[in-house]
This record gives structure tokens, C-alpha cells and sequence, in this order.
């Protein structure tokens, strides 16, 4: 499975010389970059569900500031663990005969085997779920957003975003049996 620490130091030009005993690292540079910098925590996890590399769906499980998890699938959104759910949501592959969709309210993965009603179409497959991209953010940076931050997101693309999301709403209404309808009664009158 991948971590959900993940040390980057054994990679650095100063981790490798550390290793093999040599003195070519800059210490000053070690120093300004203190150990903390090369640790990163698992921050969201892109994955893949589908049967064939050429269909399928993708939805992610991301972790917020206040280090909870939660599936963001389409639509929905729910809380998730991922010490109990890691393996069994990201990590497709043969099921032998441990792990079938459950398609319940859950709508996991479960570990027992399911062979009736709506679960049958997946029992005895592959588990169709798999990790396709990995997100990890540096630990020491973790905590530099504040909640009064004002320019995270820059005006100019705010004002983008509400004008595209009014003209989007617009063209919903246009096309809505509601509004045709209201429009009707209006013209009869």
C-alpha cells in the first residue's frame, strides 16, 4: 500500500551523501532545510472505478484542514477512513472470493462475499477500484493557510467563476419545463 507519511529525505542530494557516507553535502543548506521539509502526508487519493482502462468513473477521498477524510463522489459527499477503508477502496485486483461491491446504502466495498440481489453483478469479480493518482503536501506547510486568507482564490477568477455559474444557471432555466410553463400561463393571461 502507499503511506500515508511519506519521507523524501533518502532522495535528496543530502539524504543520498548522508547514506553513503560522504561529505559532499552543503550542511548549511541541510540546516536552512530543516528535517520536517522532506516529509509529506497523504493529502487526497484519485481513483478509478471500472472494469476496462477505456470506460469507467473517477471520484476522489481528500483529507481537509482539520485532517478529516471524506469520499467526493460526483454529487455526493460522505466521511470516510482510511485506516479502515484504504486497502479495500484503493487497491483493485482479484477478490478471491473476499471482496464484492456492496451496494447498499454504503455503497463500499465490503469483505464479505455477496451473491444476491443488486451486489450479484459484481460478485466473484475484480474489485473494480483502484488508486490512479496520489496528492501529498508537504507537512511543514500544512498549517500556513489561514481562514482569513482573502487572496487564495484572485477577484479577477472569482468574478470568471460567478459569470460562468449565472450564465450555466441561466441556460438551466431557459430549458427548464418549470419556466416554460410559468411563461405559458404569463402569455395567456
Amino acid at each position: 500500500s502507499f503511506p500515508m507519511l511519506l519521507n523524501l529525505e533518502p532522495f535528496t542530494k543530502e539524504g543520498l551523501a548522508r547514506q553513503r557516507e560522504i561529505d559532499e553535502c552543503d550542511e548549511s543548506y541541510y540546516q536552512s532545510c530543516p528535517e520536517a521539509n522532506y516529509f509529506y502526508e497523504l493529502e487526497a487519493v484519485l481513483v478509478h472505478s471500472g472494469i476496462t482502462a477505456e470506460q469507467g468513473h473517477y471520484f476522489a477521498y481528500a483529507r481537509n484542514k482539520n485532517d478529516e477524510w471524506y469520499e467526493m463522489n460526483d454529487s455526493m459527499t460522505r466521511p470516510w477512513d482510511p485506516k479502515a477503508r484504504l486497502a479495500v477502496d484503493c487497491f483493485g485486483g482479484a477478490n478471491n472470493g473476499k471482496a464484492s461491491y456492496n451496494n447498499n446504502e454504503s455503497g463500499y466495498w465490503s469483505t464479505e462475499v455477496v451473491s444476491y440481489g443488486p451486489c450479484e453483478q459484481y460478485s466473484g469479480r475484480d474489485n473494480p477500484q483502484s488508486a490512479y493518482m496520489l496528492s501529498y503536501r508537504r507537512r511543514n506547510c500544512l498549517d500556513k493557510f489561514d481562514d482569513n486568507d482573502k487572496e487564495v482564490v484572485p477577484q479577477k477568477l472569482l468574478e470568471s467563476i460567478e459569470e460562468d455559474n449565472t450564465r450555466l444557471s441561466r441556460a438551466h432555466l431557459l430549458r427548464s419545463p418549470e419556466f416554460t410553463k410559468s411563461i405559458a400561463i404569463l402569455l395567456d393571461d
